[in-house]
Parts: C-alpha cells; sequence; structure tokens
C-alpha cells in the first residue's frame, strides 16, 4: 500500500520471494492502514547475498494498526518498523528466520510511540522483539522488552508456543492449552465466543470447549464511580513502588492520558481520572481503559465509562 486508507485482511501470502523489498505486505505511503487477520507463511529470500530481507511485515514511515495476523517461519524478520508509529497487538510471530543468520519476532525502528502489545512469539532465530533501550538497539525477550519502562508502549507480550493443531498441514487453529488464547488485548473486541480476544487470525471458541480456569486472569482494579462525569478513583492492589506506569487507553488502543499512582498503605495504591487527555482537554464520552503497568512487566486493566458533561 503506497497511498490512501487501506484495509488489508484476510489473505494467506504464502511462499512470497524476496530480492530487496518482495515483503508479504509493504505499507510504505497513506495512512491509517489496518492489517488484520492474515497469514503470511515461508516467505524466503532469493538471493541471500542481496542486503533485502523477505520482512514478513514492512511498515515504512506510515501509521497502521497491524492485528490478528499470523507471520511464520519467513527467512528474515515477521515485522520491520521504520519511520513509523503503528499499533502493532494480538499477532503471532512464529518460527522466523535462517539459523545463525538473522531473524526476530518484530525490528522496531519506529518513534516512541509505537505500540507492540499482547503479541506472542515463538521460535524466532535471533530474539523475539529488536528495540532501543537506554543502551542502544538490543535484541530482548518479550519479558525483558514489557520491563524496559512503564512508560513505553511494550507490554502484555509473551513468549510461548502457540501449540498449532498441525502447523505443517496448515492448520494454524489453537489447541486448548495453547497460551495464545485470551492473550490479545482487554481493549480489543471480543472473540465471537465472548471472551477476551486471542492472539493470532484464528481464536478458539471457548463455548464449547474447556479451558482451564484462571487463564491469563489478573486481580481488578476497581474503579468508583464508574460509570462517571466528572472524576473516577481507581484503587490498585499493590504497593506504589510496584507501580511502573498507570494509563488512560482508548478503544483504538492509544494513550490519552498518563495518571499519577499514589500510596494509600504499604498495600495498595490509587489515581484519580478527570476525563481529561495529556494537554488537559476534555475527552468525548465513551469506553476508556485503564492499564497499569507493574514494574515486573505485567499488567493489569479495567474498564471505564465516560459519561458526556
Amino acid at each position: 500500500a503506497s497511498s490512501g486508507t487501506a484495509q488489508i485482511d484476510n489473505n494467506f501470502i504464502w511462499a512470497n520471494a524476496c530480492l530487496s523489498e518482495g515483503n508479504g505486505i509493504f505499507l510504505n505511503g497513506g495512512t491509517n492502514h489496518w492489517v488484520h487477520h492474515n497469514v503470511i507463511w515461508e516467505s524466503y529470500d532469493r538471493d541471500l547475498v542481496d542486503p533485502g530481507d523477505p520482512h514478513g511485515i514492512q511498515i515504512n514511515g506510515v501509521f497502521a494498526t497491524v492485528e490478528h495476523n499470523l507471520v511464520g517461519r519467513g527467512d528474515s524478520n515477521s515485522l520491520f518498523i521504520t519511520g513509523s508509529e503503528p499499533v502493532v497487538r494480538n499477532n503471532i510471530f512464529y518460527e522466523n528466520g535462517i539459523p545463525g543468520v538473522r531473524g526476530r519476532g518484530i525490528c522496531n525502528f519506529g518513534g516512541p510511540n509505537t505500540v507492540i502489545a499482547h503479541n506472542l512469539f515463538f521460535g524466532n532465530e535471533i530474539a523475539p522483539i529488536l528495540t532501543n533501550t537506554t543502551s542502544g538497539f538490543q535484541d530482548l525477550s518479550s519479558a525483558a522488552a514489557n520491563a524496559l519502562s512503564g512508560s513505553d508502549g511494550i507490554y502484555g507480550n509473551l513468549d510461548a508456543d502457540p501449540e498449532f493443531v498441525d502447523p505443517n498441514n496448515h492448520d494454524w487453529t489453537l489447541m486448548s492449552t495453547s497460551s495464545a488464547i485470551d492473550l490479545g488485548d482487554p481493549v480489543s473486541p471480543l472473540d465471537p465466543d465472548g471472551t477476551t480476544a486471542d492472539a493470532g487470525p484464528f481464536y478458539f471458541d471457548q463455548s464449547t470447549s474447556s479451558v482451564p480456569d484462571g487463564r491469563g486472569l489478573v486481580p481488578p482494579l476497581l474503579a468508583r464511580p464508574n460509570p462517571f462525569q466528572t472524576q473516577t478513583r481507581l484503587a490498585f492492589p499493590i504497593p506504589a513502588s510496584e507501580i511502573g506506569g498507570v494509563f488512560v487507553i482508548d478503544l483504538q488502543g492509544r494513550r490519552v492520558a498518563q495518571l499519577e499512582a499514589a500510596a494509600t498503605g504499604t498495600t495498595e495504591a490509587t489515581a484519580v481520572w478527570d476525563g481529561r487527555n495529556q494537554s488537559g482537554v476534555l475527552v468525548a464520552g465513551g469506553v476508556y481503559f485503564v492499564r497499569m503497568n507493574r514494574t515486573n512487566g505485567t499488567t493489569l486493566e479495567t474498564k471505564l465509562v465516560l459519561v458526556d458533561r
């Protein structure tokens, strides 16, 4: 996509050959692209000497939302980000790279507002995520990337086997024990069975299957009043010293405001949101989420309903 606003969805892109920029999906123009529910599988390099790589998805200088995709078994990186600040969530990046040569889940050379959230990484040759740190660009596990900062957009990612039914024969549906089940961002729309979104393009129907109790659950954040019109007070069931950051998120996964958490005891903290964004401007009524990033790399979240004033 080089112009306009593209929606790229429900495609199977298989064995796409690359010399320099022959990616499965390449976004280098336009804006607000939406790439979702695609499988990009076994992209390969026509010339290992040529510097071009067969990235599964490449985003260059444009905004996009990339969600619920599977990028697997390609010769290079699943996703390559340059000069842009996309929202990347609820994807599976699986067994990419050439042993001893290259291959990461995500190479993130994007801006500081890039969101990489609730993705599942498994078997990528070099590392799950290459991203900027205080010591420069580093290859990191998902847990290490989540824990980099409480105020960045990298959170909720997981290194685990998605447990596909039969990936060698292109059956990427999930087994009942898959770590991808309910891994998705709680801000995302629910799966058709009414449960939290799964990572990847194929959800596991829990309405007719048994899933172990407690999968992905975290203690709830309390917000009172909720719904609210002027302000709501949030109570966090952990010490303030364990809070890395508290953020208000809209339905598109973008940050609206950062909140200050204050200790109310040795094991609790609180914060207040008055319905304003980071610039102090009242936001429109609707559904928002509060996300608290913990210093151990995990998150706690709750839904808020703001009533128009």
